[in-house]
């Protein structure tokens, strides 16, 4: 199992088009950036607004992974994430989205993890928590949402 929560995505005004839209997202630490990022699979980018029309100042991306290289569509700054638990909402963090046509999850980069406030206790079990919280509130993963 891996950790996995709940976002809420809203597009930025002016960035891009599309509506508001909730899903589960895995809280990868490998995937490693230089600012807060996620990357979206093609088919709920088609669903939020990102494509078939990228937005105006996105560019082509090559990115390294375990499998080897892939080419990526990177919209900075288009969306503000905010984690959704059952008894409290984390603050939201403006970031950038890699459109990928091979994930299929919505992963969450190092740096927007961070920048979230989670903690990964227990990536087997799929336990995690706010920073914020005393290291016994534990939270479980909801199940995964492919795409």
């Amino acid at each position: 199992m891996v950790v996995r929560v709940r976002v809420r995505l809203d597009p930025l005004k002016g960035k891009c088009t599309g509506s508001t839209y909730e899903v589960t997202c895995v809280a990868n630490a490998g995937y490693e950036t230089h600012g807060p990022e996620l990357v979206m699979p093609a088919r709920f980018a088609e669903m939020v607004g990102l494509m078939p029309g990228l937005p105006e100042g996105a560019r082509s991306k090559i990115y390294r992974t375990t499998a080897g290289p892939i080419r990526v569509h990177f919209v900075e700054g288009c969306v503000e994430v905010t984690v959704l638990a059952e008894n409290r909402v984390s603050e939201a963090v403006r970031c950038g989205v890699a459109i990928s046509e091979l994930e299929d999850e919505v992963l969450l980069s190092d740096k927007l993890i961070s920048a979230l406030g989670l903690v990964i206790e227990d990536a087997g079990e799929g336990l995690w928590r706010f920073r914020s919280e005393p290291t016994d509130r534990l939270r479980e993963s909801p199940p995964p949402e492919l795409w």
